[in-house]
């Protein structure tokens, strides 16, 4: 629809015909952004675009007469900065193609009334101020861009008073190839007609056709130009707008009235008195313009205020009379989009940006289909903002479910409450619960629904007994995909985290697409119910371990978490005690044969007597142990740090052990709501551990009278905290006692941050750590650093998600213990004023970040939501083949137009990347040709070439074959003479399918042919997925890292065949990641991989594979590689390994002939800008190098560094070339000759 800026539906929603369809569309505008749908009942999404600044409006027609915009309405963005950008669809009509820009002509009070007034076919654009009744005409010229139409003048237009009047255009007089217009004057209720004509002198101008009388129409009534009956000429709908009532004419004076419109029918035009305005438009489907009259006329829009809603109304022909028919509404076509500032839970990250709010999966998932288009869209969900970390940062938009928040349905045997059953009929026939949850609900709403049947009227459940949440994490303020997606967990010593109980989730991908993912075995919906239930057409039903236990915990890195079914049981009741002890005894208790055989703190019955009653109301109950959490006072309970031993006698630490047990007879077995439930539940409130916390602000000044009682500090702090841990003789609801931030909705304000460490119990290695752990502080503390906390330790069964902390490889009976160190922010403060001192901040930030590198060091896993400063090797490290899957699942659902919408520099910085972000690069035939390789979203394979100026162009397969690598892509090259001297060049592009077959792509011939090479390594069960090639002549040899760390070898050459096993010598250690294979010269081999931080190189050398531990060519510098190798060498004298360090510096470690190993930090590898974003470090703890992230300012930063895999060659002894994905997503091209190239956006 042309644009009347006097009559939009909202200031932020527009109608245009975008694709030339002949059907408007509606256009969103939000920031810099530009959605499009369509105007059906779904509101399809059709795209999305982003201007280069702020939009302040839009202004629409077809501004031209001829070429491949014409017949389509173009988008004229006025942008915030002075400027105007054109633009037109592209011709697959999937986006929008830039068409010019010009400076902004269009002055601030203007308004715009689109429509052709010369008649050449191409639309004008009338400019109207309101203020001073001025008219200015613009239209594109020649030359490319607006300008003010020449050869026109006002004609019988001047002189009028315009001021304050609304302006149409229409085809209303004697010409049907030029736009006329009305003059609406409200005050009088009066109408002025101009035709648009060309007089005698050849000059585009206006002349008045006629004046209606006064009061025609009342002040309030609403005036927009249709086309009403269906002929050549445009007509009037005035709206009452205290009524509701339509009234219809023609644009033709009759004795200083209108003409009526006779033979068209009100029909179903929404009759809304004082709401709304109304809006022609051209938006009914195509085949119900057959209908007689049917091809020109109009359609209605009416637009509501109030709730941003759209009823939408056709015109139609009902067998008799023209008539309109309500076709839908009230909906909102409009995606709720605000900019806003959050602050998380613990109050230590705060960060701006863009709140999308879908109101249902529906359009959550056109949301990603239009963002998804995008290659430089950034989407983050997010649920209650929880985390301490960047895991929740973007500069774009985050997506928040909270508007979702409904419990879909419960379902136990045949009984379904809420919604039809979801269940399979042999999950039925047991006695197993589950509920189906969106993902805005929070936890604490679960639990108080799964124990108070009857309390939500829209699922009707009374009758139902209570049911608890089987175990769950130490708080109920976060919503369940978000503590499922980064791992949570309880003490529940028994059993795994709680991502382990979900059954089944919805997913929406980066494509939009709708999915539901269950595992392969132990699936329990019915795959044609769940769609009904869910309400949403599901485009594909999948059962697969690998996706399921990858999408699980995920942190929002892959796509969206929209709905989770989760089992559940019945109710049952938890008794919390609380005992002192002392270190030494405990950790006695927590051994690895404890954990084994289940006795000890493992056991059913605990070596503490807690005093868990065993009597409640004359019923004799046997306690049955449940849970266990153990608060550690880092302080030594002797004071003395002469000497630095964890195990002597002075080392000794108080310990404050909470435990929970259950009753050995079932007290929830009674129906809901009966007189019975006092006699065995306690009804007085919630047993709480952390909402004591806020005592510390309470304690009195003697407590700090002297610096070595600072352990009494943490002593009182932690009974203080835990002194309504007690549960006297009762047994409450399981909820009641598991939630310890109060259970209220928004779960309390903690004054801790926290860092949490999982580590396998086996070896003993929890109590190793913690044992180090305590010889650092203890250093610490004799050196007059003090720490404002205490550690906690609690233990969970393995986790089966692939990037759970608490999944391990182990396929021993052993436990994981989370250590959780706590650091009081509040305690900080006062410690600092009551001790007049300043080494409380910085002391307990060094502290965590000891903690951290300790870790590290050791390859443990921490917490997702929690402090870290992880990076590539750590994650590498610790999850090992895990990732390489995890990274395959996420290439798997790629979206065709980018790999980096759910990216952001926690994913970056962590590795948790497609593995598109691998690129391959050759050399061409001449030594100056570089060539790059990689893949795209959808798979394409693509190729930039030196030699046609970096220009992006894909493959062109000649194969039926269907394949698409999802591992990282690997390059190799042959150049060759022929017997007549030609010079040719043989690429190989070399990959795993998702069924983690091998194949490659070859260029021979100049052909490109995909060849299938089935199971190149005999059998890849044992497999890490880490592989590549060497290409020698005619014979290739490939490499693959199995999970033991050997490496299975085997070539061909088109004739022969060959296959041995590079076995890992005895106690060396495994290379965990990717291998980068290389040769040096025509003979030698060599094969680089990473073992945490030492780097392994394994050489074929005189008929024999020789193994090389390097150790850490950077520690004297601190530093060490992160990144993915890349390994280049030219002939047999040199070598060169590349990656980026841990602290954002290019590294090398280099052999030469004449001097040997040389490692290097190349600190000044990219151009800089002065002002780049950055997370930065907090304050609130002191130190510039906090371990803690809380704010995201502006430093000086490399203006593009590579953030992931590096590949390159080398043409010469000493001239290297680098290629690698940075920041922004563009290719960046470094050169040890000074080069640097960025080479465009191809993700």
């Amino acid at each position: 629809m042309k644009s009347n800026s006097q009559i939009q539906l909202d200031p932020n929603l527009y109608l245009a015909d975008v694709d030339g369809d002949q059907v408007d569309e509606f256009l969103q505008i939000d920031g810099d952004r530009m959605y499009v749908f369509r105007s059906n009942f779904e509101f399809s999404p059709v795209l999305e675009h982003t201007f280069s600044s702020e939009i302040k409006g839009l202004i629409i027609g077809d501004f031209t007469n001829n070429g491949r915009e014409h017949g389509r309405d173009q988008i004229c963005a006025i942008l915030n900065n002075g400027t105007i950008e054109v633009f037109a669809i592209s011709d697959d009509l999937s986006s929008m193609w830039w068409w010019f820009s010009q400076p902004n002509f269009v002055e601030g009070d203007e308004h715009s009334i689109v429509g052709d007034f010369d008649g050449d076919g191409a639309d004008e654009i009338l400019l109207y101020k309101a203020g001073t009744g001025g008219i200015r005409i613009f239209t594109r010229m020649q030359t490319g861009s607006f300008s003010a139409l020449t050869n026109f003048q006002l004609g019988n237009l001047a002189g009028r008073d315009l001021r304050n009047k609304q302006i149409f255009a229409g085809d209303f007089g004697q010409s049907l190839r030029r736009k006329d217009i009305i003059v609406v004057d409200k005050s009088v209720g009066q109408i002025m007609r101009f035709d648009a004509v060309t007089d005698n002198g050849g000059v585009n101008t206006f002349w008045w056709a006629f004046t209606t009388n006064a009061n025609i129409f009342q002040p309030n009534d609403q005036v927009c130009v249709a086309n009403i009956s269906s002929g050549e000429r445009d007509e009037i709908l005035i709206r009452n707008y205290e009524t509701g009532q339509y009234r219809l004419f023609a644009v033709e004076s009759v004795n200083g009235s209108l003409q009526q419109i006779q033979n068209v029918n009100v029909g179903q035009l929404p009759v809304l008195p004082r709401q709304g305005k109304i809006l022609p438009a051209l938006i009914r489907e195509r085949h119900l313009r057959n209908e007689f009259g049917g091809l020109r006329r109009s359609d209605i829009l009416l637009w509501l205020d109030s709730n941003k809603e759209i009823i939408r109304t056709d015109a139609r022909y009902d067998g008799v009379f023209l008539t309109y028919w309500w076709a839908y509404g009230p909906l909102n076509p409009c995606f709720s989009i605000s900019i806003e500032e959050k602050e998380n839970w613990a109050k230590n990250v705060k960060v701006k940006a863009r709140v999308f709010r879908p109101k249902s999966v529906q359009e959550a998932a056109k949301f990603l289909t239009l963002t998804g288009k995008n290659s430089n869209r950034r989407i983050r969900p997010i649920g209650s903002f929880w985390s301490f970390t960047d895991i929740l940062h973007t500069n774009d938009t985050w997506v928040d479910f909270s508007s979702l928040n409904r419990v879909l349905g419960l379902y136990e045997r045949n009984n379904s409450w809420g919604s039809g059953h979801i269940l399979k009929r042999s999950i039925r026939s047991s006695s197993r619960k589950f509920v189906l949850v969106q993902a805005g609900v929070k936890i604490w709403q679960i639990l108080e629904l799964l124990h108070s049947p009857g309390s939500d009227p829209s699922i009707n459940d009374r009758g139902r007994s209570r049911w608890g949440i089987i175990t769950m994490g130490a708080s109920a303020g976060q919503t369940l995909p978000g503590a499922i997606s980064t791992g949570s967990h309880g003490g529940d010593f028994k059993l795994p985290p709680i991502a382990d109980y979900v059954r089944g989730f919805q997913f929406i991908d980066a494509n939009g697409n709708v999915l539901w993912i269950e595992p392969s075995q132990g699936g329990v919906t019915d795959g044609s119910s769940i769609q009904n239930v869910l309400g949403v057409n599901v485009n594909s039903q999948i059962q697969n371990d690998e996706w399921f236990y990858s999408l699980i915990v995920s942190m929002g890195s892959i796509g969206m978490i929209t709905a989770i079914l989760i089992e559940v049981s019945d109710q049952y009741g938890l008794s919390q005690r609380k005992t002192a002890a002392s270190w030494i005894n405990v950790k006695n208790l927590i051994s690895e044969e404890n954990s084994r055989t289940n006795t000890g703190l493992f056991g059913n019955t605990p070596p503490f007597d807690f005093n868990f009653p065993r009597r409640v109301n004359n019923i004799p109950i046997e306690p049955v142990f449940d849970s266990f959490e153990i608060f550690l006072n880092p302080y030594r309970t002797s004071d003395d740090y002469s000497q630095i031993d964890p195990f002597g006698r002075f080392a000794d630490r108080a310990c404050v052990v909470v435990g929970k047990a259950r009753p050995s007879i079932e007290l929830f077995t009674f129906e809901a709501n009966t007189a019975n439930e006092t006699r065995y539940v306690a009804t007085k409130g919630g047993i709480s551990d952390l909402e004591n916390l806020g005592i510390i602000s309470e304690i009195e000044n003697p407590h700090f009278h002297r610096i070595k009682r600072l352990r009494n500090v943490v002593n009182f702090i932690i009974n203080a905290d835990f002194s309504r841990a007690n549960t006297e003789a009762y047994y409450y609801p399981s909820h009641l006692v598991r939630n310890t931030t109060g259970g209220d909705e928004n779960g309390g304000s903690l004054p801790a941050l926290g860092l949490e460490i999982a580590v396998p119990t086996t070896n003993n290695q929890h109590i190793s750590f913690i044992n180090e752990l305590l010889m650092v502080f203890d250093r610490k503390f004799g050196l007059e650093k003090f720490f404002a906390g205490f550690i906690s330790l609690r233990f969970t069964r393995p986790s089966k998600a692939s990037l759970a902390p608490s999944n391990t490889t182990s396929t021993s009976n052993h436990h994981v213990c989370h250590i959780e160190i706590f650091a009081l922010q509040q305690l900080t403060n006062l410690l600092r004023r009551e001790f007049d001192r300043d080494n409380f901040y910085g002391p307990t930030d060094e502290f965590v970040q000891e903690a951290i590198n300790l870790a590290q060091n050791k390859n443990f896993k921490i917490h997702w939501g929690q402090l870290h400063n992880l990076n590539r090797r750590w994650i590498a490290n610790a999850y090992g083949n895990n990732l390489n899957i995890w990274r395959k699942i996420k290439t798997i659902f790629d979206n065709e137009k980018g790999t980096t919408l759910f990216s952001n520099s926690f994913t970056r910085r962590a590795g948790l990347e497609s593995n598109s972000e691998y690129l391959g690069a050759t050399q061409g035939i001449s030594s100056s040709e570089k060539l790059v390789f990689g893949y795209d979203g959808s798979g394409r394979l693509f190729m930039i070439s030196s030699r046609r100026n970096w220009t992006k162009e894909f493959l062109n397969m000649q194969s039926t074959i269907n394949i698409r690598f999802v591992s990282p892509l690997k390059v190799t090259s042959n150049i060759v003479r022929t017997a007549g001297g030609k010079t040719i060049a043989n690429y190989y592009l070399w990959g795993l399918g998702a069924d983690d077959r091998l194949a490659r792509v070859k260029n021979e011939n100049n052909t490109w042919i995909w060849e299938s090479l089935g199971d190149a390594f005999s059998s890849l069960s044992n497999s890490t997925l880490s592989f590549d090639a060497v290409t020698r002549g005619n014979r290739h040899d490939l490499f693959n890292l199995d999970r033991s760390g050997n490496i299975r070898h085997r070539w061909y050459d088109g004739e022969s065949t060959g296959a041995i096993l590079i076995r890992k010598p005895n106690g060396f250690p495994v290379i965990i990641g990717e291998i980068v294979a290389s040769k040096m010269g025509s003979s030698r081999l060599e094969i680089w991989g990473m073992s945490e931080t030492v780097l392994i190189q394994i050489s074929f050398i005189d008929n024999r594979w020789h193994w090389n531990n390097h150790g850490n060519p950077f520690s004297t510098i601190n530093d060490n590689f992160v990144g993915p190798l890349a390994v280049l060498s030219y002939d047999s004298t040199d070598i060169d390994v590349y990656a980026m360090g841990n602290l954002g510096n290019l590294l090398a470690y280099k052999w030469r002939a004449n001097t040997g190993w040389i490692a290097q930090s190349i600190p000044n590898a990219f151009p800089t800008s002065s002002k780049m974003p950055k997370i930065g470090m907090p304050n609130n703890f002191g130190e510039a190098n906090s371990a803690i992230p809380f704010e995201y300012r502006i430093e000086s930063t490399p203006q593009e560094q590579f953030v992931g895999p590096l590949c390159g060659f080398k043409i010469s002894s000493i001239r290297a070339n680098l290629f690698g994905y940075g920041e922004s997503g563009d290719i960046l091209h470094i050169s040890n000759t000074s080069q640097w190239l960025n080479l465009g956006n191809s993700r």
